[in-house]
């Protein structure tokens, strides 16, 4: 079953997005580009992990990959302890029901996903995903 991103929040992840929350996520589905500007406290991190859990378990985009490659889904945080504190609330969104089922295996930083995606969570640096098959499109 398809589901829009909201949908997947309220009916996957039992999370119930404010107005400004919603209208983040509703930019993420439907734009390359998205920038927003946002105040501490705001789910800036709840955000990014509810749209990566949702592009990597609802979003096919096998056929733009070469046979048996895997696709990443990269969350990049400005320091080592704030993509700690990331990783943990994404996998903490990967204990619903529903998603459990999906990681086989996982590392400090990343979730391997049955589906053949990975979730990784870096600090920021040029140089952290750097050859990664990351599609940047839509």
């Amino acid at each position: 079953m398809t589901r829009t991103i909201l949908e997947f929040c309220r009916e996957v992840l039992g999370i119930e997005p404010t107005a400004a929350q919603a209208l983040l996520l509703n930019a993420l589905s439907m734009c390359q580009l998205v920038v927003a500007a946002c105040g501490r406290r705001s789910g800036k991190s709840l955000m990014a992990a509810i749209w990566a859990s949702y592009d990597a378990t609802m979003r096919d985009l096998s056929e733009y990959l070469r046979p048996a490659e895997v696709r990443y889904v990269v969350l990049v945080a400005a320091s080592l302890p704030q993509a700690r504190a990331l990783f943990r609330t994404l996998k903490g969104l990967f204990g619903a029901p529903m998603l459990a089922p999906y990681i086989i295996s996982e590392t400090a930083d990343e979730l391997w996903l049955a589906n053949n995606v990975i979730i990784k969570v870096v600090p920021c640096s040029s140089r952290t995903a750097r050859g990664l098959a990351i599609r940047d499109e839509n």
